[in-house]
């Protein structure tokens, strides 16, 4: 009895182990990430029947997603199942054939030749090898090709038998490699798209309030940047949840180390990208800042905050876009949202900066004059004179803004080197009757004894126009 269970174990064995190589489903749709992984671990499971629990779980999932392709592999897997079924005891009383699986072990017979026989053997051992995983074929298939070669030389008919089971397995392989590459392909241009997103984070510029063009860039930027993030999850939906799925299963690691998928395709800036906007330290305190500059009375900022809350709406889009499971960035987003409403677009915030404005010039007036000086004053206005806009009529009124002139001397003598005064001068521009006032600094140099005759050091022009019924308050 006890020989008869040792039999049927080796009996059992030789049947496993010579099992033929599934032919795989022909896909190279958005899923193949998933019918890779699933014919992993269909491989695995005629080793060990635990990964055919793998297997299931796979076709679960693609049922959702395309219910043609899940049931191709449903069949694949089922056949796998009783493939790998140990195999009945044969009666002891029979008159059949004792070939062992005579339909995949023909080639396996005996040839009367010892050394056939024995390259024969070798040769299965090869490919038992070859058959385990994409490295083993690549390590092993040179001597199974060998024996091939070998046999040829001996039993021209055996070899063929051995090279058209050779051929199953190298075709096998040849497949995965193509598709591996391309999976390669997709990954990396999978992860370029968060490397876009991370190099190129939207910027508020704003210099002032005739910068249109620059508002327009920052806009079309938006654009691009938000389409980005759209292409990621219309393009690579499959990609992205497995992704997703290996992001949350390996957590810090995942996030410290990049990630590598199963053709070994470094994916870095995913990790990257989600790390910038979890730890966005700051960003309490931009959106605290958006909203003063956004009820601001005076100065450009309505429109400053219009384009901030524009740039970090767009960057919240992305993140809740391709990070569909972090909650934060769906509250953040919803913030900024709220905010833009708020705000009530580019046109009402040019139209507050407009206000902001008017309200300016209204409260303008010069600085009052600190004393009374003619010929200084007449020394302001001809500095003037030498250098104002060609439009720009006779000086209107002139303030001197020092008590006496600032007497600056060397460090360490004490004697004087030059003494500098301010004025602002206020003129009327003939191309469009305005009033400007210009800031003028002079200055008269020491020269050891005396002080000579006072120049113009800069003239800065007048940016703030000047109403009329304002220019003697």
């Amino acid at each position: 009895m006890k020989k008869l269970f040792f039999l049927l174990s080796i009996f059992t064995f030789l049947s496993i182990q010579h099992l033929p190589i599934m032919a795989q489903v022909n896909y190279n749709g958005p899923l193949r990430v998933h019918v890779n992984s699933f014919y992993n671990y269909l491989e695995k499971g005629k080793k060990d029947k635990k990964y055919f629990k793998n297997c299931e779980s796979k076709v679960k999932y693609l049922q959702g997603k395309d219910a043609n392709l899940a049931a191709q592999l449903q069949a694949e897997l089922n056949a796998a199942k009783g493939a790998s079924a140990p195999p009945s005891p044969t009666p002891a009383k029979t008159t059949t054939s004792t070939a062992v699986n005579t339909s995949n072990n023909s080639a396996k017979t005996g040839t009367g030749d010892p050394f056939v026989d024995k390259a024969v053997k070798s040769f299965y051992g090869h490919l038992e090898k070859c058959k385990i995983n994409e490295a083993n074929y690549n390590k092993y298939r040179d001597d199974a090709e060998r024996k091939i070669k070998y046999i040829a030389g001996k039993d021209a008919a055996k070899a063929a038998e051995l090279q058209a089971e050779y051929d199953v397995v190298a075709g096998k392989w040849a497949a995965v490699a193509a598709d591996n590459a391309a999976n390669a392909s997709t990954v990396r241009a999978f992860d370029g798209k968060f490397k876009f997103l991370k190099d190129n984070t939207p910027r508020s510029n704003y210099f002032d309030d005739e910068a249109d063009q620059i508002n327009k860039d920052l806009e079309a930027h938006i654009a691009l940047y938000k389409a980005c993030a759209d292409e990621i999850v219309n393009d690579y939906a499959a990609l992205l949840t497995e992704v997703q799925g290996k992001f949350i299963a390996g957590g810090s690691k995942a996030g410290r180390g990049g990630m590598m998928m199963m053709d070994r395709t470094p994916i870095s800036y995913y990790p990257q990208f989600y790390g910038d906007y979890m730890q966005h330290t700051y960003y309490d305190r931009d959106i605290s800042e958006i909203k003063t500059s956004m009820a601001a009375l005076s100065g450009n900022g309505p429109e400053i905050a219009y384009n901030k809350i524009l740039s970090m709406e767009a960057i919240y889009y992305a993140v809740k876009t391709v990070y569909p499971f972090e909650e934060l960035f769906k509250t953040r987003h919803k913030e900024l949202s709220d905010l833009l409403a708020a705000s009530g677009g580019r046109v009402k915030a040019k139209a507050r900066l407009a206000e902001n404005g008017q309200r300016a010039i209204e409260n303008h007036r010069m600085e009052k004059a600190q004393m009374k000086d003619a010929a200084l004053e007449q020394a302001a206005n001809n500095i003037f004179n030498a250098n104002k806009p060609s439009t720009f009529g006779e000086p209107l009124r002139t303030n001197l803004l020092f008590f006496e002139w600032n007497v600056h001397r060397n460090e360490l003598t004490g004697i004087p080197t030059y003494r500098a005064m301010v004025a602002d001068v206020a003129a009327k521009d003939s191309k469009n009757g305005k009033i400007y006032v210009y800031r003028i600094i002079m200055r008269s140099n020491h020269d050891g004894t005396s002080w000579g005759k006072t120049y113009g050091y800069n003239v800065l022009p007048g940016g703030l126009e000047l109403l009329p019924e304002n220019l003697h308050k």
